[in-house]
């Protein structure tokens, strides 16, 4: 049986001992997600921030409370989700990982939920269109959760499906060719 890791501190996933490249990395080296423009320590502030949620959904307190703790309560009390899966890593067979936030029951059908700390992306539904592939299904419904430390969320489904999944293979293909060998340049 193929064995998963996730090194969390150097955000890597291994396959039996081999990088394996991530969701947002693929969308990171095809030039999708341009990080240069990310705040200092926005990075750290969400990882910071997820931690804090995923205590709340899997029933314990968390060991902060501040506005987004606040904000992803009112959240799961307002939608009565029901975490099924908290922080779960996946692989795919077209060699790729990532790690869900939440997969939940809501109104009794399985979603994707992928909480966010910032102003909004237009990557943000391509990177769910990822994680769908990940766990092989693109008809599940993805939604971003914007929590603000205002304790204000705002809660946005992604209804593109084929054309995200087709913007996200594209960039797995982009990174496919640049980073494994399949793109040769003639600069002859």
């Amino acid at each position: 049986m193929r064995e998963l890791v996730f090194d969390k501190e150097n955000h890597l996933y291994f396959l039996d001992g081999r990088i394996v490249p991530s969701v947002t990395e693929i969308l990171k080296k095809s030039g999708i997600i341009d990080d240069r423009f990310f705040k200092e320590g926005s990075a750290e502030k969400g990882t910071r921030i997820h931690e804090l949620c995923e205590q709340i959904a899997k029933g314990e307190e968390p060991d902060e409370e501040n506005g987004y703790t606040k904000a992803f309560r009112k959240f799961l009390f307002d939608t009565k989700i029901e975490p099924v899966e908290i922080e779960s890593s996946y692989y795919s067979e077209l060699d790729f990982a990532g790690t869900m936030d939440i997969v939940a029951l809501f109104r009794r059908e399985l979603v994707i939920i992928d909480i966010k700390t910032g102003g909004r992306q237009e990557w943000w539904p391509l990177q769910l269109a990822g994680y769908s592939k990940l766990i092989d299904n693109n008809d599940i419904r993805r939604f971003s959760l914007e929590i603000k430390n205002t304790e204000k969320y705002k809660f946005t489904e992604y209804k593109n499906k084929e054309e995200d999944a087709a913007g996200f293979m594209n960039a797995l293909e982009t990174y496919n060719q640049l980073y494994r060998g399949g793109f040769i340049a003639d600069f002859c």
